[in-house]
């Protein structure tokens, strides 16, 4: 057989291995080995009473225990005469905070209302009028934002003030030691709360998490933790299809890595540390690929543009700030990882056809450009759960890698799978929406890394 023909054809069999093993469900082996081994089946978790949870244990030894505790509600901070001028009428049409007025002390940061404390009112003394909801202005809840309503009695050129309470977020954990619950409470944060910590013999069961806004706990701030670690185990694929970026990693030769993507790229404040970039998704992959390669040389260079996509780069100008030609095309790195988290709304074909250009770039730019495909997490619309992300744009995205032999890392996966190890995936999103934090950019640091093998 023709050697050329024979390489393609192993090559062929490398992807679709590749891409068969990544996106799976995990098997019963993988399951049992991630499960507590303590338990003989996860914790059973009912609310039994305002904010009193009922847990039951079954052990492994077939000891059963039981316990209830009270928990505390989180607490929440006062606001007080908040001004805002020319309410706009409330339109249910449009996205997030842009359906009305933004509560100033929310904005940014979904589901920190505390259900039922908003009151709008014409002035701050004794005597003003209360606003009605539901007949002067309609409240979006969720993204802490209100407006008029047509036939209501609040001027369109009016002042209006508000008082409401904003809510902080908690994470609280059961243990279990010596056939025995326990339960603690976490610290209190406005934003990605730590659970607290297991002491000396103690194994942990559950998570109890204050989301935000809640009045008091529901079913859906139970999290029993049923796998302690992503169960879904991949043989690394970088020695078959990353072939030159893995030469470069073992041999010392230079290797430029390109990040480019929307904000989850770029970065923002809470990923700095002393002043410097340090916790994003690509810092964090490439510490560890250092460390697991010591004599490698890497160069890593980022291009982000928060609040813009794909279609925004290709609109692009040479010269601008973030030109797709200057600052993506000429730079002709050895290895491109794209994240465009602000490309979930894309649909096919278009999709296809704006990628399969942005691909002919690449390559025309780079013929032996190596490419990464990131498929993003979830942000707080729609659902993703055990793999089951309601984004056509993931599924679009994975087929696109697989018909033209990309690499792709799937966090969406690994993100999926974060509430059975006891984690409310929003909690780990500095405005509980779609921007993770440190603990969730090592989520997109380990995903990547798991391509690589050991050494």
């Amino acid at each position: 057989m023709n050697k050329a023909i024979c390489t393609g054809t192993l090559l062929t069999c490398a992807w679709i291995a590749f891409a068969g093993q990544v996106f799976r469900q995990p098997t019963e082996q993988e399951l049992k080995k991630a499960a507590i081994p303590e338990l003989k089946q996860p914790i059973l978790l009912r609310i039994q009473a305002e904010n009193q949870v009922f847990a039951e244990a079954h052990l492994s030894d077939g000891t059963i225990v039981r316990n209830i505790f009270q928990i505390p509600a989180v607490s929440s901070r006062k606001v007080f005469g908040e001004a805002h001028s020319n309410i706009p009428l409330f339109d249910s049409r449009k996205w997030g905070w842009n359906k009305g007025c933004v509560l100033s002390g929310i904005r940014g940061s979904i589901r920190s209302l505390k259900q039922g404390s908003l009151v709008v009112k014409s002035g701050t003394g004794p005597g003003a009028q209360v606003y009605q909801e539901g007949r002067d202005y309609k409240l979006d809840s969720h993204w802490g934002c209100f407006g008029r309503l047509p036939g209501g009695r609040i001027p369109a050129d009016a002042t209006v003030y508000t008082d409401y309470e904003k809510t902080m977020r908690r994470i609280d954990s059961i243990f279990l030691r010596n056939k025995k619950l326990s339960w603690r409470m976490g610290k209190e944060a406005p934003f990605v709360p730590e659970a607290p910590a297991a002491e000396n013999g103690e194994i942990r069961l559950a998570n109890i998490a204050w989301i935000g806004g809640e009045k008091q706990l529901s079913a859906e701030n139970l999290f029993p933790v049923t796998e302690r670690f992503f169960p879904i185990q991949s043989k690394p694929v970088a020695d078959e299809l990353l072939v030159r970026t893995m030469k470069k990693l073992r041999s010392g030769e230079p290797l430029n890595i390109l990040a480019w993507g929307d904000s989850v790229t770029e970065g923002y404040w809470g990923l700095k540390e002393k002043g410097q970039w340090y916790h994003r998704w690509q810092e964090q992959f490439v510490r560890a690929l250092r460390s697991r390669f010591p004599n490698a040389r890497i160069s890593l260079a980022t291009e982000g543009w928060g609040g813009h996509n794909t279609t925004h780069y290709l609109a692009s100008k040479p010269g601008e700030l973030h030109s797709y030609q200057d600052k993506v095309l000429n730079r002709k790195p050895d290895l491109l990882i794209f994240e465009f988290l602000n490309d979930s709304g894309m649909r096919n074909p278009l999709l296809t056809r704006q990628y399969e250009r942005i691909l002919k770039d690449l390559r025309n730019a780079n013929p032996n450009m190596e490419i990464i495909a990131i498929l993003p997490h979830h942000t707080s619309e729609g659902r993703n759960i055990d793999g089951n992300d309601d984004r056509p744009y993931i599924s679009q995205l994975r087929e696109f890698c697989i018909r033209h032999n990309l690499v792709f890392a799937d966090v969406s996966l690994r993100y999926s799978r974060l509430h059975r190890q006891g984690i409310p995936p929003m909690l780990l999103m500095v405005n509980n929406h779609n921007h993770p934090l440190k603990e969730g950019m090592k989520l997109f640091s380990d995903t990547l890394l798991e391509l690589f093998p050991e050494k």
